[in-house]
């Protein structure tokens, strides 16, 4: 008896036969974890599943408010260069920035608007690549609400210096508050 078989009680022996077993063990083993790796690719687990769905419910939510708070800012600003204007003061700066907002903020809402459903990616053959195209969606919606944000920035500080540049208008009339869009 070696040294193993006299410590763990069992005995050992040189034959072929038994090499032929623990080979066929660990074939079968190996088949098994291969077996076991392939229901776990292509399938996500119940649980991970739902974590998911929430998520990806919630960044969605999120960008659907910021989008409806923008839009409202946007139309607040309209709203005021058009008195300005009315006013027969140059807001062309400003209606251009304001423009170009509400492009950006156009472009966002229809990539929100046309996002993958997530149960439908999840439950596909290939989850994680069709979760990078939603993904890349919401990239491309946060960095069109970056880009809106910046582009109501400018709108804001061209507004400002039209009324501050302008003659007819008294400023009193038209304060302009910096608490939802701080221009820097």
């Amino acid at each position: 008896m070696d040294a193993y078989a006299q410590n763990t009680g069992t005995e050992t022996t040189d034959s072929p036969h038994m090499n032929q077993e623990q080979m066929l063990n660990m074939d079968e083993r190996v088949e098994e974890r291969q077996e076991l790796r392939e229901e776990r690719g292509g399938a996500l687990s119940e649980n991970f599943q739902n974590r998911i769905i929430n998520l990806t419910q919630n960044v969605t939510l999120r960008l659907t408010s910021a989008v409806n708070r923008l839009d409202n800012i946007s139309n607040r600003f309209e709203s005021r260069i058009i008195k300005t204007k009315g006013m027969g003061s140059d807001t062309s700066t400003a209606e251009t920035r304001l423009s170009d907002a509400r492009i950006a903020l156009m472009q966002a809402k229809t990539a929100l608007n046309s996002m993958d459903s997530v149960r439908s990616v999840i439950t596909s053959e290939t989850p994680r690549e069709s979760f990078r195209t939603i993904r890349t969606q919401i990239v491309f919606v946060r960095d069109q609400l970056t880009l809106t944000h910046g582009l109501l920035q400018e709108t804001l500080v061209a507004l400002k210096e039209t009324i501050q540049n302008s003659e007819n208008l008294p400023n009193s009339d038209f304060n302009i508050g910096t608490s939802t869009l701080r221009a820097e």
